[in-house]
């Protein structure tokens, strides 16, 4: 079964957040607890940021520069 690229990102995000969380790491954040919500913060701007860049974005973004008036094609 074929994955797009983003689905395949986003897991590679989930396993690496797994493998973050996962009890032997969780032990050192917890220890300096800022440092767990730095990692869980970067986790999440990473989700959102790789939503917000998909190939739909993009694929919509060229659609719109390929309507402007007084393009050469």
């Amino acid at each position: 079964m074929k994955r797009s690229p983003v689905a395949q990102r986003l897991l590679a995000i989930f396993v690496a957040g797994w493998l973050l969380f996962d009890h032997p790491l969780l032990q050192l954040w917890l220890a300096s607890p800022w440092l767990l919500f730095l990692v869980w913060g970067g986790l999440i701007a990473l989700v959102a940021w790789m939503m917000e860049t998909g190939p739909a974005r993009e694929r919509s973004a060229a659609s719109r520069s390929a309507d402007l008036p007084g393009d050469p094609d």
